[in-house]
């Protein structure tokens, strides 16, 4: 049932998607169907125009098999995904080095109210000086 190729008429519900498959790839099963604007659209999101591009692309490098499609669009998937993952790990790690040097900066503000005497009024000028002290490269 799924396995016979069809040509969607422009009436038929989701014709514009299934109208840009059967122009940029040609007859496809209903499984085909899917996986091929899943593929379309992934990389990257969008819009129409975005997905016919994909699909030319992908029929053009799999040189119309459609298992070699999927191949290739799933190889970009994970190489994207990975490039997110190490992404997120390095914001991750910025984020601790930021809340460790924040640390720092504050126990060495606290020094120096404590050098002062206690003296309140000097919160913001304890900060900053501690900041230019430990990290002098970021106000330059």
């Amino acid at each position: 049932m799924g396995s016979r190729k069809r040509k969607v008429s422009k009436k038929s519900k989701g014709s514009t998607w299934n109208d840009l498959v059967n122009r940029f790839w040609g007859p496809a099963t209903d499984e085909q169907m899917d996986s091929l604007l899943w593929c379309g659209s992934c990389f990257p999101f969008g819009s129409v125009l975005q997905v016919a591009r994909q699909l030319r692309r992908l029929k053009r490098l799999s040189d119309g098999d459609f298992d070699k499609a999927m191949e290739i669009t799933h190889r970009e998937f994970d190489e994207e995904f990975e490039l997110v993952r190490q992404q997120i790990a390095l914001d991750k790690k910025n984020e601790l080095a930021t809340e460790e040097e924040r640390v720092l900066i504050a126990e060495r503000a606290f020094e120096k109210y404590v050098r002062r005497g206690c003296k309140d009024g000097f919160a913001k000028q304890d900060w900053l000086e501690a900041e230019s002290e430990l990290f002098p490269w970021r106000h330059r």
